[in-house]
């Protein structure tokens, strides 16, 4: 298993990572507790290493993205289990992040860019 991530892993992260999302697809709509579904989209990851230019790394097919309260989430894309017995996981992710601060610089990074702000600002033009 991995080292979990530490402040000083996260802001070297932060430096060598990069990421644009394609196929964005705002899809608004309000549920229970304050969450709000934005839509969907794909995200590819850039490496920015300390010479030449950046390095596509991987594309990440239908995520989701949504907001709880004021926070942007994202959900990584996940399958529905065909397991109905009590207790039995619902679903289970293709992907995920390996810990809590690389799940941070993922949406922070997703946060800054204009097409996932444009899904944001749908939602609350949709809301009022």
């Amino acid at each position: 298993m991995a080292q979990e991530l530490n402040n000083r892993h996260a802001a070297l992260l932060w430096e060598m990572m990069g990421v644009s999302v394609t196929n964005c697809r705002a899809l608004p709509k309000e549920h229970a507790g304050g969450v709000t579904f934005l839509g969907y989209f794909d995200l590819q990851v850039w490496v920015f290493p300390p010479i030449g230019e950046a390095l596509p790394l991987i594309q990440l097919v239908g995520n989701s993205l949504k907001t709880i309260g004021n926070d942007l989430h994202f959900d990584p894309k996940a399958e529905r289990a065909k397991d109905d017995r009590p207790g039995a996981r619902k679903f289970f992710n293709h992907w995920f992040p390996m810990s809590r601060a690389a799940r941070e610089v993922l949406t922070r990074k997703l946060a800054d860019l204009p097409e996932i702000q444009e899904m944001v600002q749908k939602s609350k033009e949709n809301a009022s």
